[in-house]
């Protein structure tokens, strides 16, 4: 029979103990350390003003029930997405010189809950057109310059003012990033009932 001396005993405990990772009683910490993600878009780049789809993947060992991604950038909200380990989504490009997301694994169990960033995109947003400033310009003139932009111009409310039949304000104002296609409202000046000096 073997007999055990005290420090043989506990080095041969403190071996037991190295052997098994520090997270073997947790199966959620073990994919957060093994994992590795992944993030694409349908285009590269994308276009402002229209939809691109996002796309994540993670790869881990021993991934449960506990683990969830969550995405960080347009089209996606932290504070009420739970996504799973893969999958895509289809979202509307507002940003107008680059779009990013960031894909971060969280382990949901009790005991840790640690999460970790796993991959980032940052694409190059195209297309983006502005307002043209239009106030001051005759009625006319703006509706034909905003239809040559893209826009759709609509009278959306008059004002009293002189000189009638010119653009008081345009809503959104000139300059404004907006996709084409959108509308843009017109308040137009009328004359007032005593005329203009």
């Amino acid at each position: 029979m073997a007999r055990w001396t005290v420090p043989a005993f506990v080095a041969a405990l403190a071996g037991l103990f190295i052997a098994v990772p520090a997270h073997a009683d947790d199966p959620g910490a073990n994919c957060l350390a093994t994992a590795t993600g992944s993030l694409a878009t349908s285009s590269n780049p994308v276009t402002y003003g229209q939809n691109t789809t996002v796309s994540w993947g993670v790869d881990c060992v021993g991934a449960t029930a506990e683990d969830a991604v969550e995405i960080v950038g347009p089209g996606f909200n932290p504070a009420t997405d739970e996504l799973n380990l893969g999958g895509s989504r289809s979202v509307f490009i507002t940003d107008t010189s680059a779009a990013s997301w960031t894909e971060v694994l969280i382990d949901e169990s009790s005991d840790t809950g640690a999460s970790r960033v796993l991959a980032t995109l940052t694409v190059p947003v195209t297309g983006v057109t502005y307002v043209p400033g239009v106030v001051g310009a005759k009625t006319a003139d703006a509706q034909v310059a905003l239809r040559a932009a893209g826009y759709v111009p609509v009278i959306g409310g008059t004002t009293v003012d002189c000189p009638g039949g010119r653009v008081y304000e345009s809503i959104p104002a000139g300059g404004t990033a907006l996709p084409v296609g959108s509308t843009v409202d017109l308040i137009v000046t009328t004359y007032p009932a005593n005329k203009c000096p």
